[in-house]
């Protein structure tokens, strides 16, 4: 029965981790300057009490190219394809007294290629 709890608890912390990953994905605004990290509650089950604090950190650029398909003469004008990496940290708010949590912590990583406008940089925190 731990075991089973365990497993429950540790998809939980992923799937803490992943919502708040979407989030930041879902806008463009958190790649086209240096973005903050945030630290967001999460209830996962749906009883107003917060289950695991989810720490995201910053997106951390790994590469810019300009987008293919664009002819040398528009080259300057392309579109940049972007490769990010983003963390979130899912934490059991109450791991020291939790005897369910026990600890729980769970790190999610998380590669995101997308398309910026031209002006866009590669800035990391």
């Amino acid at each position: 029965l731990r075991t089973a709890n365990n497993a429950q608890v540790v998809l939980e912390a992923e799937f803490a981790a992943q919502q708040q990953i979407e989030a930041l994905i879902n806008s463009v605004a958190g790649f086209m300057a240096v973005a903050a990290g945030t630290t967001t509650n999460v209830d996962v089950n749906g009883d107003s009490v917060t289950d695991y604090q989810v720490v995201t950190h910053p997106p951390r650029c790994l590469s810019t190219v300009p987008a293919p398909g664009y002819s040398y003469e528009f080259a300057g004008s392309a579109p940049k394809d972007t490769v990010w990496e983003i963390v979130a940290v899912a934490t059991a708010p109450n791991a020291a007294t939790d005897l369910i949590f026990g600890g729980t912590q769970h790190t999610l990583r998380q590669g995101v290629k997308i398309r910026l406008p031209v002006t866009a940089t590669c800035a990391n925190p």
